[in-house]
């Protein structure tokens, strides 16, 4: 192994080890500020915490510092707290608690805190407790400690029982997933059905729950990512925080500073839902979309890469409703046979001018052209495409390998894959003409907007 893999090999661990100490103060920390406390439970979790603890120093990890501060600056929280007890500076813990814990694990935690502010002392090396998993999801806060855990969200579980979960509000997941199926349809590699998230995160423990305004977003972000092939947000190393209303709006977290604090802690960047858009703070760089649904977020958190996919999908739905793109002025493209030397005519047809003068007349119209084999029909849509271009249109030709006219309403999906999938801009006027095999139909709309 090359000392670069072996040191990348070294760093891992540590960080994996970091997170699982996290993990466990986190859930005793937790069960400590409950209303009930389980004696054999919290007896358990603080043998866990003492055993990683000792781990972590013998690799001359130091511990991190809120759970175990007993001092008067804060209120204590986890071990720290039954340290405040056991040196008997006050009492922040339930009533003889401390008399029914196993008094040696007390006296290992008391060593344990002392062995640690050595390794302070002596510049031990501090590594990211970057979560293993996964989706990065935010825990739900004890007192003002954030933590980050890492979970694989499963969003087709096989199995009709779902073990046990900690998402705290599957409702709001429901909502999120609700928002979320407009942007699945536009990059779903198949149709779009309802799901059953799963999450599973073998690190978080029993009572730590994931907090409410970190699941939503991240179980939708997952589904789009899924169903488009795009990177997760584990891949992209990205938390995203936003809640979302009972109306299925999202809205901004009210304590955004504490917990992109634990995600720099933790070497991530960070997705959030803001007043007037979504931010994204990546890389040291803070960007925007003042989209205020999750498309805002999808065009941030994926760049080009979600523009690709919704093109990617325009061209899977025209293929699956057997079209074929002919021309496109966007690209540039053509097929052979639709425009060249072969179609240059001497004098125009009559009706290619007419047909000209309408479209800028009545930019939403309509013309169906009929007439017998080789009367000029296609001839005929190629110069009106051409007079168009040349004043500034955006052109789009459609072919159905029915060679058959469809309905307004199966037409009007082939209409949208099609200037999606050609890129046309949809902030300049355009028309889309569609040639079958007996008769040109061209369709203008000055309106249509691409799905991106």
């Amino acid at each position: 192994m090359s000392h670069e893999k072996h040191t990348a090999s070294a760093v891992a661990r540590e960080s994996s080890l970091a997170h699982e100490l996290h993990m466990a103060l986190h859930a005793l920390a937790t069960d400590l500020m409950g209303p009930s406390v389980d004696r054999a439970r919290i007896e358990s979790r603080l043998r866990m915490v003492i055993g990683l603890g000792q781990r972590a120093l013998d690799r001359r990890i130091p511990l991190p510092r809120r759970p175990f501060d007993f001092s008067d600056e804060r209120r204590p929280i986890g071990p720290g707290a039954l340290l405040f007890e056991y040196v008997g500076d006050g009492s922040t813990l339930p009533a003889d608690l401390l008399g029914e814990l196993d008094s040696e694990l007390l006296t290992e935690l008391d060593q344990l805190v002392t062995r640690a502010e050595r390794v302070v002392a002596d510049g031990g090396n501090v590594p990211r407790p970057a979560p293993v998993g996964g989706v990065p999801l935010l825990l739900a806060p004890v007192d003002d400690w954030y933590v980050i855990a890492g979970a694989d969200i499963v969003l087709d579980p096989r199995d009709g029982a779902l073990p046990p979960s900690p998402l705290p509000d599957s409702a709001a997941i429901d909502r999120g997933l609700h928002a979320a199926r407009p942007l699945v349809v536009t990059v779903g590699r198949k149709l779009a059905t309802k799901v059953r998230p799963r999450v599973d995160a073998p690190y978080v423990l029993s009572p730590s729950t994931v907090a409410p305004d970190s699941a939503p977003a991240a179980v939708a972000l997952s589904w789009i990512a899924a169903e488009g092939g795009l990177p997760d947000l584990g891949t992209l190393g990205v938390l995203a925080l936003a809640g979302i209303s009972q109306d299925g709006d999202w809205m901004p977290l009210a304590v955004l500073e504490q917990a992109m604090g634990a995600a720099a802690e933790a070497g991530l960047d960070v997705l959030w839902r803001d007043t007037d858009g979504w931010r994204l703070h990546r890389a040291g760089v803070v960007e925007s979309d003042t989209e205020a649904t999750l498309l805002g977020a999808a065009r941030l958190l994926w760049r080009e890469q979600w523009h690709a996919a919704v093109r990617r999908r325009a061209a899977q739905i025209l293929d699956e409703e057997e079209w074929r793109v002919l021309h496109a002025s966007a690209t540039g493209d053509s097929e052979p046979g639709w425009s060249g030397p072969a179609d240059e005519r001497l004098v125009d047809f009559e009706r290619s001018s007419f047909l000209f003068k309408r479209y800028h007349q009545r930019p939403l119209s309509r013309v169906i052209q009929s007439g017998p084999r080789n009367s000029g029909k296609t001839v005929c849509a190629r110069q009106v495409v051409r007079k168009l271009e040349a004043a500034g249109w955006q052109t789009v030709v459609l072919s159905p390998d029915s060679h058959q006219l469809p309905s307004d309403g199966d037409l009007l999906p082939v209409v949208r894959a099609a200037l999606t999938s050609t890129g046309v801009d949809s902030t300049r006027q355009k028309v889309l003409g569609s040639v079958v095999k007996c008769h040109a139909h061209i369709r203008s709309d000055a309106r249509a907007t691409a799905a991106s």
